[in-house]
């Protein structure tokens, strides 16, 4: 919507503006939720996953590497959690069902 309605903001003088905002179309005005704007890279406009898909393509990185490094790091985040070395980090949430 952003990129829609900016040009009609800048133009100068009413007709400028009439004709920018001839150009805004239904779609522009769609809400769009913040999630999904929050997980997509500002610059590309990829989601975290296609980023990894890309990099992973780019750097010959293979399906079976990938998850042995998850593997690894949910490994590493465990024994760090029950050695204590999140214990400021990480607290108890109490949720009413």
């Amino acid at each position: 919507a952003r990129e829609a309605i900016a040009p009609v903001l800048r133009r100068k003088g009413r007709l400028g503006r009439l004709a920018a905002a001839a150009r805004v179309r239904p779609r522009h005005l769609r809400p769009v939720p913040a999630l999904a704007l929050g997980l997509r890279d500002p610059v590309t406009g990829l989601s975290m996953g296609e980023s990894a898909d890309r990099l992973a393509r780019d750097f010959g990185v293979s399906r079976e590497e990938q998850d042995r490094y998850a593997v690894t790091s949910h490994q590493r985040a465990a024994a760090a959690i029950a050695a204590g070395k999140f214990k400021d980090e990480i607290v108890p949430l109490k949720v009413r069902t």
